[in-house]
């Protein structure tokens, strides 16, 4: 699951009123829940189209039991 799942899920499950989850806050975030050495094996980047310019940005590829942790902080 890829940090940009994580960050729809959690913000998909939120209740009414609640403040969204930010992907550059869960990206902050994943060094601290899975260590700073965990957290690096990881790291991807993931390429986008934007008005015809390909864009780039890292992302996390996480395996499941690190997506649960990541889910559940």
């Amino acid at each position: 699951m890829s940090s940009l799942d994580i960050v729809d899920y959690i913000n998909h499950i939120s209740k009414p009123g609640e403040s969204i989850l930010r992907r550059d806050h869960l990206m902050v975030k994943v060094p601290t829940v899975l260590g700073e050495k965990a957290a690096p094996e990881f790291l991807r980047t993931a390429f986008y189209t934007v008005n015809g310019a390909k864009r780039e940005q890292k992302i996390y590829n996480f395996p499941r039991k690190q997506a649960i942790r990541m889910a559940m902080s």
